[in-house]
Order: structure tokens, then sequence, then C-alpha cells
């Protein structure tokens, strides 16, 4: 259950900038997310879990679960003004969070920059051939030169966040480890498993073999 806020008092750049992304994200890019969506939901615990496992590059929330459940639904939520203190959260902030939906939860922003770089290819072969008989001056082939350049790094720029959020999705260590607790905890987030508890253990490189120390 994803809220939505009626009679929203936010600033104005603020509220053109919400609907600018719920435009893009699902006219342009067909990612289908709640429209209006924000922060505030409602998930089931094991709907939750499974998200988390999914260990995506990017977790987003507003994506991810309808992609996995067809049963969710918006209601409406009352804006409720802050009370103290001013929001950390910036429009650069913003920014980059829209970039990791765009680029994480669809093909076409990839699809399309991969086009672009084949076309800039092809016109920059033209220009060249252009130039070499004489049909470009060099302020034209300058030009033509400085605008594919542009082209390029708009689509190395896509391209190197993309290996971002994929890097990012990649299995590592996790940020803290358990060694002993009163309490339950997840096998995963032990330092060492029942079984490694029952004494330490060497490992022979040369003959790959587990020696009991």
């Amino acid at each position: 259950m994803f809220g939505v806020r009626t009679n929203r008092q936010d600033p104005l750049l603020r509220r053109w900038g919400t609907a600018a992304f719920h435009f893009v994200g699902r006219r342009v890019l067909r990612i289908e997310i709640p429209q209006g969506a924000t922060a505030f939901r409602l998930v089931r615990a094991e709907l939750a879990r499974k998200i988390v496992d999914l260990r995506l590059g990017t977790p987003y929330f507003l994506a991810t679960v309808p992609r996995l459940t067809s049963r969710y639904t918006c209601v409406p939520v009352a804006h409720r003004a802050r009370a103290r203190g001013e929001s950390k959260v910036g429009m650069g902030f913003l920014a980059s969070h829209a970039i990791e939906l765009f680029v994480g939860f669809t093909r076409r922003l990839t699809t399309a920059a991969s086009a672009t770089a084949l076309f800039a290819a092809g016109l920059g072969v033209l220009a060249a051939g252009a130039a070499a008989f004489g049909l470009l001056g060099a302020s034209a082939t300058a030009a033509v030169l400085f605008a594919l350049i542009s082209v390029l790094l708009l689509v190395s720029s896509l391209t190197v966040r993309y290996l971002v959020v994929i890097g990012a999705g990649q299995p590592r260590p996790r940020q803290f480890y358990i060694r002993e607790a009163n309490v339950a905890v997840d096998a995963d987030d032990r330092l060492f498993t029942a079984e490694d508890q029952t004494g330490p253990r060497l490992i022979d490189v040369q003959l790959g073999k587990g020696v009991s120390a």
C-alpha cells in the first residue's frame, strides 16, 4: 500500500520535479510505478524481505513492488508540514535518485543511448568524408566534431552510471558481522557458523584439506 499526499504544500519546484519524474518514468520509460506514490508505504514483512534478498543495486521500492506483486493500491494521506528543522534532501539527491530508477529499471534509456552513439558514429564518418573532399569548411567541421564529442560524452556518462548500478548489486561482505549474541540472529549476519564455533580450523593450501587445529 502506497500513500499519495492530498493537498500537497511543498514548494512549487518540488511539485513540478515530482510530476516530471513520474511522467518520464511512467510514460516515457514505461516503468510501472504507482501514480503519485510517496515514501509512505506499508508492505507485508515477507514481501519486504524478498526485496532485500534480491540484493539489487538500486532497491527502489516504488518500482520493485509492482514487479513482485500486482496486489497493491494507493491511498490518500494528508500532508503533514515539517514541525522543525530543514529537509536534508536537495535537488541533487533527488536527481541522482531518479537516475538510479531510470537506469536500473528499464532498458529503454540504454537502448536509446546505444542507438544515439551508433548514429553519431555514422554522422562522424560522413563528416570526415565531406571534409576530406572539401565539402565542409574548417568551421563547419569543428562544429560537427564538438557536437559529436558532446553526444558521445553523454552516452559514456549513461554507460558508466549503468555499470555503477550493476556493480552495486554484486555480492560483497556485510558492513557488520555478529560474533556472539543472546538473541536470534540471521545466519548470514554471523561471523562464525555453528560448525566453525566447534573449534578453529586450518586450511592446508597444498593438499586442499581442512585440518582441525
